[in-house]
């Protein structure tokens, strides 16, 4: 998709680390256990993977393709795919919950 994700995947989850507020924020968003669960936008998965490590079914999607292999290269089980948020209806499945936590990044103030 973009150099700039290309360079930061191999770092991302260092940059970026999963933060408890918004991992606890997607858990009380939750119906059942376990919730079969869409994250959009995953980047290399860190939510998705502590989310799965709870029990979940996760399925995670993001426009990176070197972001996505980072989160298959971890062998979580997690189905990850190469897809644009606008396309998730031909996933042909529904969720319990789906979630896009995006990154805002500005500068020049």
């Amino acid at each position: 998709m973009s150099k700039f994700y290309d360079e930061i995947a191999l770092y991302y989850n260092d940059i970026f680390p999963v933060q408890e507020e918004k991992l606890n924020l997607i858990l009380e968003q939750l119906p059942s256990i376990p919730s079969d669960i869409l994250d959009v936008a995953c980047a290399t998965g860190g939510y998705a993977i502590e989310l799965a490590s709870l029990g979940h079914q996760l399925t995670a999607v993001d426009l990176d393709a070197r972001m996505i292999q980072e989160l298959k290269d971890k062998n979580t089980g997690i189905d990850a795919r190469v897809m644009n948020m606008l396309d998730i209806d031909s996933l042909n499945k529904t969720f319990d919950l789906i979630y896009c936590f995006k990154l805002l990044i500005m500068t020049g103030f």
